[in-house]
């Protein structure tokens, strides 16, 4: 059973909506510093990391529809198979497969985050890489400032979920205080 409830909806949202979005962008980025006459110094390396993002959220997108495959709920496994209602044997049969596809589904949600997760922080490099400035350049200092700060902040929300000890100035969660109460 997907916990917490809502993964599988978080999960659809991420890599068919985010992953295509900024796969686009990643590939569109791509193009024009492979096009490009006078590209930023760094732009060669930009390049890399903006086709690394691209693929990174290619597969995400296919991981996420193969998790999705494997996701339906018990009401709609009922529905295609009316007999487990009455028929012990059945509902047995039902449940089997319900928890083979969800260690699959599991399975493939992790190679989603994970490769999602790989093409933002590509993404984030690319952005990086060509905000480099080859001359004193306040407002592109200011530009690559941003994006290394936006990495970091990447970097920082995947470490920490990965040791289960998120900031909760940034990602709340059920272990902060009040969140078990009831709002007045």
């Amino acid at each position: 059973m997907p916990f917490p409830y809502g993964e599988t909806e978080a999960v659809k949202a991420m890599g068919t909506t985010g992953a295509t979005l900024l796969g686009g962008f990643s590939l569109a980025a791509a193009a024009t510093l492979a096009t490009a006459e006078h590209g930023p110094p760094l732009g060669g390396w930009a390049l890399v990391a903006f086709v690394v993002s691209a693929v990174a959220f290619v597969f995400s997108v296919q991981f996420t529809g193969a998790g999705l495959s494997h996701a339906a709920t018990p009401d709609e496994r009922l529905m295609w198979h009316p007999q487990g209602r009455t028929n012990p044997q059945a509902m047995a049969r039902i449940e089997r497969v319900q928890r083979m596809d969800d260690r699959l589904r599991q399975r493939y949600f992790y190679r989603a985050r994970l490769t999602y997760r790989s093409g933002l922080l590509a993404f984030l490099a690319g952005i990086t890489l060509i905000c480099v400035p080859d001359t004193l350049d306040w407002p592109r200092i200011t530009a690559m400032a941003t994006a290394i700060l936006a990495f970091l902040a990447e970097i920082l929300w995947l470490t920490t979920n990965a040791i289960h000890r998120t900031p909760r100035w940034l990602l709340p969660s059920y272990r902060d205080p009040g969140i078990w109460e009831d709002p007045p």
